[in-house]
This record gives C-alpha cells, structure tokens and sequence, in this order.
C-alpha cells in the first residue's frame, strides 16, 4: 500500500511539473496490439514484455478484457515482443522495428500447449507496416536508408527533399518547404531539443548543429496532421542520435573529393585563371557500445572537415585610362570621344583615392561592362573554411522501470575570409571578413514507468549558437572612404578595395523543457503534459560606428561639369557617369557620416558604441489527448492544446513606442517613450486564445488496408525575433546616423 502511494504522489508530481512547464518533442511511441487464441478468441491477463534486442532492457504490460495491451512511451529501436500465459506455448515477435513517433502494432496468436514451448514469427509477418492507430502523415527515414543512399557532403536533411509533400533546390534542403508553407512553419529538433536558428528563422531543414551520417540514427518527417503532443509547428522534423549496444560497433572514415575531373569555366578560361580549388577533406570515427552489461550505454563521434577551396568571383575596376581621368563617350552624333577630366575642370587628383587605386588591379575580363571607361577583374577568393563536429550519447537503465538518456552536440566552424556573404577580400592580398562559431546543443530525458498503467517522460535541453563576424581590416586611418551612399540605394560606380564591412554577431539560446505522462485505461490511452520555452537572442552590430567619407559632388562641392564641355555633346547617363567618377578621383566628400548608438535609456548616444539587443521571448503549452481504440479495426484519436508565445520583450527596455497605442501611430502629434522590460509596456498585447483541437481516425477494414482521416491546428513560430529588431534598429531615439552635407 505505501509503495503504491508512493508512485501515486510522484506521478502527481509529475502532472504538476507539466502544468508548469519549449518545445522539446516526444521523440518516444507506443508499441500496441491484441493477443488472440487460435479461433480468435481475446486473451485477457497474458503477459506481454518488450525486450529491447540491443540492450536486453525489457518492459511488461498486461492484456486487457479486449486481448489489448499498450507500451505508451518506447523508444526507437529493434525489439522482441512477447507473451506468456498458462496452458499456452509462449509466443513472439522479432524484430519489432519501432521508429521516432511512428506507433507500432504488433498482434499475436497463442497455440494451446505448454509454457515452454515457443512460436516465433519474424517481424514482417507479426508486424504491421503501416499506421493503424492516428491519422499523422508522416514519413520515417531510417539508418540504413541514411547509409545507403547518396548523400552529396553527407548531410542528412538532403533526405527530407525525396519526402512526400517536401519541394525546394535539388542541392539546398535548408531552403525547402513543406506542404507549400513558409521555412519557418517547420519545427526541427534533435534528440528532442529545437535545433533551429531562432533570430534568422527562415529555413525549414537549416540546423545550427549541422546534421552528418554518421551521427544520425534516423528522422521522422511529419507533414500534417501531427498528434496533440507536438507543437510550435505545421509540420515537424525529429533527428535522433545514434546509441549503444550490449555489441561494441564502431568506424573510421575518410572522404575525399577534388577537381582533378573538373572542367574550369567558361569565364575563368577566358580571363587566364585557374580553375576552382577543390580539396574536400572529411575524416573522422565514432564507436558504441556497453559500459555496464543490459544497463549502461555509450556512442560517440568525432569527425572534421577541411576545405580548403576557392571561389571565383567578379569585381568592376576601372580602366587604366580612367584612373588617369580619361574620359570615354559617345557623341551625340554617335561619334567616339575621349577627355581628360582633370584638364576638362582644373580638378587635381586626391592623393587619399590615389593609394586607394594603387590596391585595384588591372582589368582582366572586360565581359564584365560595356562601359568603356569600366572593365572587369576575375580571380579565385580563398573561400578556406574548418569544420568540427563533437557528438556523444549515454543511455543508462539502472532499474527495471527508469531509464535516462543524455546527448551533446559540439560544432565548431571557422570561415576567415567568406566569399558566401560577399564579405571576403576584395581584391587579392588585402584583407577579407569571415566568421566564426563554437554551437552546441544538449539534451537530456528520465522516462519512468511508474505503475503497470502510467509512464512518464521527463525531457530538457538548451542549445547555444553563436556566431560572430569579423574583418581583418583595421581602418587605420580611423575612418572609411565611400564610393556611395548604400543608405541610399547606391552602388559603387567600381569596386572599393577595402571591405568596410563592420563587427556583427549574435547569440540565441533556447531552452527546452517538457513532461509527457501516458496512462493507460482499457482501451483508452491518454496523454497529457507541457512544454516551456525560453528563447533569449543578444546581438551586436557595429555598422556605421567607424566614421566614413562619402566621395561625389553635392551641397558644398558644387559639380564642374555641364554638357556643353564635351565636345559633339554627351548623354545624361555619360554625364552622370563622368561627375561620379571626378568626384571620386578627386577626393570630393559630399557627405560625411557616423551612426550612435545608446547603451542605455539614460545613457545618451554614446561615441563608438555598437547597437546590442537582448530581446527575450517565451512559450509555454499545456496538451491533453486520448487514444482510444473503438474496436479492433478502427481507434479515434482526439485531444485539445493551448500554446501560449509570449509577446517578445528587450531586457534594457531599449525600444520606443508611441503612446496612445495603435491610435497614436497615426497622430503626428504623438509622444513616444520606452518599452520593454522594466518599462511597464509590452510591445503588443499577449494573445490568450490559440488553443488547438486535434481529432483523427484509423480504419483497418483489411489486414494489409488502413483509411486515416484528421483535423488539426497548429500555432507555428514565424520569423518573430527578426520583425522585432528591424524595428528597433529603425528608430531614431535610440540610434542616429548623422551626416554632414559638403
């Protein structure tokens, strides 16, 4: 009697905890099926255990007055089902496949005769091979499907674009979307744990711990209709880890790939450049196994690759005549004419913009314009970056009714001079911008059988994902020379050689954390529990902190040049093209610009300081659902969530709203003043009423024929975070660019 109250308060323990409890995912299933005597007779009171065919670790149930049994919470793996019942032989089934969320249905058929007599049926026949207990659409791709098929850089998330209803680029899965809906609609985890880039949340398969082979275990792909249990998404990708065995496996492995083969490009042959570098190096190995016999278990995996490539691209440099201000037009006759625009205005060349030509090379490619005055420079950028990748998983069942699993995920990736985001050097030689992260992510689970009828998992997580980008440029002479105004929609009339892109980065951890509680009741199984989530996003940017100097003609520097100084006449586009290049040549600044920033609400725009954010948002959910299966053939499926996403907040209180509300937006007479933490307003108000109803049926008329039908809402989580710094750093009370004209 104490023990049983015992186990009665810890499950309302339990119960609590989900109650007050991100969107961590049940990455568990439930094994069910009826045991039946030859003439098709229920069986109630048979013994039904669940051995795990990898560690041994078994589980038992009991059939019900209707022959059911149900294991609600498994996880994925190879399994032996069977019974035991007196006057029966023994019988089961093996191997069970069960995979990520994708429920089990194994039926079994006991022969009169004694106990230790056996009939085993292998798990094709004894198992169903397709969903007979929801109406979830989903697909599972398992490990040796991920070993097998071609995978080009082994990523695994390449495998989500063979899938049912998956569209996107044959090569970019991260860019993919599902069912028609927007990248950000799809919620990806690993081992439970969301494993998406929550400030830029725009790519349905882009993980900050990129997903390998060698690690993967197998993912499941569920394109609608996904259970009560499953939320902060329209469809949902769960990645698990690889894990060990009573049996040690392991691997070493190395992939190489070159361009020895490759054929260089039309446009690099025409220019003398050499072909794109390809030197592709991924090595590395991993091993699982046994630390304690049937209860202790580890894998781990450790692997890099080198890449130390090339990447052709294209910069507009100006023809040596141009440099000298030996201008190139057409007459309005249609005549070719040439000027020197420093003998054309008594403008002398800047001795400042000089040096800065001295580091343009010369014209290699002149495919690149047809401006005579403009040609084209091709080379091969170092596009050189390192990757790392750190995975380990433990799994530890020390009692019969408790098992714990823990993962953590290491990646590390180095890109000094990055040709991707067009922030790399810009011509040979001189300095580039890169970035760089260390990202990693844990998780960490206890699921607990706490009587023959109830089973509870406990699961929490964190991932962290910063990445920084920096420039090896030092801007020695303490500000920038501008060719343009971006501000303005401008482009450089030809390349700047130095890359004045300036320190930006970012940090956003997520924090998981989610109870889910399965009981078991005749034919029903219900399943209620809670998730919390904790997303927190600090960045900085230092754009604009460095003083910069744009070149051109404007207020203060009035333009010398007119049409009517060109001999036979000029065009407006010409002419416009010969001003900016004079205004560049010599040295004009027509504007000269620096962006300040607060630290504070109290501080004031502080010199040299860089904008930083810490904007804070939190989720939180509650789901309660039943399973109930109506008769052998058909089993009704319905629940209710309520998903909270809390209105997302800056920690300083570093935003500005106008007072009034939405009616002040339009008065332009209206105040603004702080919002955010601390400050006493939200930056909108919390939305109280999504709750989602979740109903489903699966009809088995034949043994080989299943009809699914269901109806669902899902509350996703969009680009949120984005929307609201884009916002904030529009707004001139906390961030200023301050120009001066002349």
């Amino acid at each position: 009697m104490r023990k049983k109250s015992y186990w009665l308060a810890l499950a309302v323990v339990l119960v609590f905890a989900s109650l007050i409890t991100v969107s961590a995912q049940v990455l568990t299933t439930q094994v069910t099926g009826r045991v039946i005597d030859q003439t098709g007779g229920v069986l109630p009171g048979v013994t039904v255990t669940l051995t795990n065919l990898a560690t041994n670790v078994a589980a038992t149930a009991v059939t019900n007055d209707d022959g059911g049994y149900t294991f609600p919470q498994v996880s994925p793996g190879s399994y032996r089902v069977s019974t035991e019942y007196p006057g029966f032989k023994r019988a089961a089934v093996e191997p069970v496949r069960v995979e990520v969320r994708v429920p089990a249905t194994v039926d079994l058929t006991m022969e009169v005769g004694g106990v230790t007599e056996e009939v085993v049926v292998t798990g094709s026949q004894g198992q169903a091979v397709i969903n007979t207990v929801n109406a979830e659409i989903n697909t599972i791709v398992n490990r040796a499907q991920i070993e097998e098929l071609p995978l080009n850089g082994r990523d695994v998330t390449q495998l989500a674009l063979m899938q049912a209803g998956v569209t996107g680029s044959s090569e970019i899965a991260r860019e993919a979307s599902v069912n028609g809906m927007r990248g950000s609609f799809n919620n990806l985890t690993l081992d439970g744990v969301n494993n998406q880039d929550n400030f830029i949340r725009t790519d349905a398969f882009f993980g900050v711990i990129p997903l390998r082979e060698s690690f993967v275990q197998e993912f499941n792909l569920t394109t609608s209709n996904a259970d009560v249990d499953a939320g902060t998404g329209g469809s949902q990708t769960l990645m698990v880890t690889r894990s060990g065995s009573n049996d040690f496996h392991g691997q070493l492995f190395y992939y190489h790939r070159n361009d020895a083969l490759n054929a260089n490009t039309f446009f690099n042959n025409a220019a003398g450049i050499e072909k794109e570098r390809v030197r592709n190096h991924q090595y590395g190995g991993s091993l699982g196994g046994r630390i304690i016999p049937n209860k202790l278990f580890f894998f781990v995996n450790y692997e890099q690759e080198k890449d130390p490539a090339t990447a052709s691209v294209a910069r507009i440099v100006p023809t040596q005549a141009a440099r000298q201000g030996n201008f190139s037009y057409l007459d309005n006759a249609g005549n070719p004419q040439t000027v020197n625009l420093f003998q054309l205005t008594g403008v002398t060349p800047d001795p400042e913009v000089q040096s800065l030509l001295d580091l343009i090379p010369e014209p290699n490619d002149p495919s690149l314009t047809d401006d005579p005055n403009l040609s084209g420079f091709r080379f091969n950028s170092p596009s050189k970056s390192d990757s790392d990748w750190l995975n380990i998983r433990m799994d530890f069942e020390p009692w019969r009714n408790h098992a714990f699993t823990g993962s953590f995920h290491q990646f590390r990736f180095e890109a000094p001079n990055d040709p991707a985001n067009d922030i790399d050097a810009r011509f040979p030689g001189l300095p580039g911008a890169g970035q760089e992260s260390t990202r990693r992510l844990g998780s960490g689970s206890w699921r607990a059988t706490l009587s023959p009828a109830i089973t509870n998992e406990l699961r929490f997580g964190a991932q962290w994902a910063p990445v920084e980008f920096t420039n090896q440029e030092t801007f020695q002479r303490g500000y920038q020379i501008l060719f343009s105004d971006a501000g303005l929609g401008e482009v450089d009339l030809f390349e700047n050689p130095i890359q004045n892109f300036m320190p930006q980065g970012r940090n956003a951890p997520v924090y998981d954390l989610l109870d889910n509680m399965s009981w078991v009741k005749g034919n029903h199984t219900f399943k209620f529990g809670g998730n919390y989530r904790a997303l927190r996003v600090d960045q900085f940017n230092a754009a604009g902190t460095v003083p910069a100097y744009i070149l051109g003609f404007g207020t203060g520097n009035s333009d010398p040049l007119t049409a009517g100084l060109f001999p036979g006449g000029i065009a407006a586009d010409d002419l416009a093209t010969a001003s900016e290049l004079l205004g560049i040549l010599g040295g004009f600044v027509r504007t000269s610009q620096q962006t300040f920033n607060v630290t504070s609400r109290n501080s004031g725009f502080v010199q040299g300081a860089q904008e930083e954010r810490l904007i804070k948002q939190n989720f939180f959910s509650v789901f309660g659902g039943d399973n109930w299966r109506l008769s052998p053939s058909v089993t009704i499926n319905y629940g209710l969530r309520w998903e909270f996403h809390g209105v997302p907040t800056e920690d300083q209180g570093l935003a500005l709203l106008p007072v009034g509300g939405t009616e002040a937006v339009l008065d332009p007479n209206a105040t603004v003043d702080f919002a955010g933490e601390g400050t006493g307003r939200n930056f909108f108000n919390n939305d109280l009423n999504n709750f989602a109803p979740n109903v489903g049926i699966a009809w088995r008329p034949f043994d080989k024929t299943v009809f699914r039908a269901g109806y669902s809402i899902a509350y996703v989580v969009d680009n949120n975070i984005t929307t609201v710094t884009n916002a904030l750093a529009g707004n001139d009370g906390l961030r200023q660019d301050q120009a001066t004209f002349g």
